[in-house]
């Protein structure tokens, strides 16, 4: 196991004393992270799925306009 001292300012944070890596031991702000970028993601395909519909649709308008 690695040596790890806890940060004086902040005690979810500990020094990994081989890396000297900050590493935050918080686990329900890291997982209210994920969940915020889990819906971003679920936003920016739902997003792109529209555009592409809206794409889908200009298409089928165009033909439409083109035979009247």
């Amino acid at each position: 196991m690695t040596n790890r001292h806890i940060v004086k300012e902040n005690k979810t944070l500990q020094r990994d004393m081989h890396s000297k890596a900050i590493i935050n031991t918080d686990n329900n702000a890291y997982r209210d992270y994920m969940n915020k970028m889990h819906s971003i993601k679920r936003r920016d395909e739902e997003i792109k799925d529209l555009k592409s519909e809206m794409d889908e649709i200009k298409k089928i308008l165009n033909v439409i306009l083109e035979r009247i």
